[in-house]
């Protein structure tokens, strides 16, 4: 079932954060927000595999310097055009 539901996520990526926050009910927006918290002006941060890029996007606006990367550049493209590098 989970298998299904990721593949409908993946084709719409402006709906991905959204449905993967009702997948982990919320656990892992507050993991992102963990992370990001730990994250100070100057730090460098690489996200491998980070579909939208959302915990980049995050640790960025905290001051570090970073890099997010997916197999899905639609997502990142999308989602992080101005903090996606290849």
């Amino acid at each position: 079932m989970s298998f299904v539901y990721m593949k409908i996520l993946e084709s719409r990526p402006e709906r991905y954060d959204l449905g993967m926050s009702l997948l982990t009910l919320g656990a892992l927006t507050k993991i992102k927000q963990q992370i990001a918290e730990h994250t100070h002006p100057g730090n460098r941060v690489l996200d491998l595999g980070c579909g939208t890029g959302t915990l980049a996007q995050m640790c960025i606006e905290r001051g570090a310097q970073g890099h997010a990367c997916s197999g899905k550049k639609k997502f990142s493209y999308r989602k992080l055009p101005k903090y996606f590098f290849e």
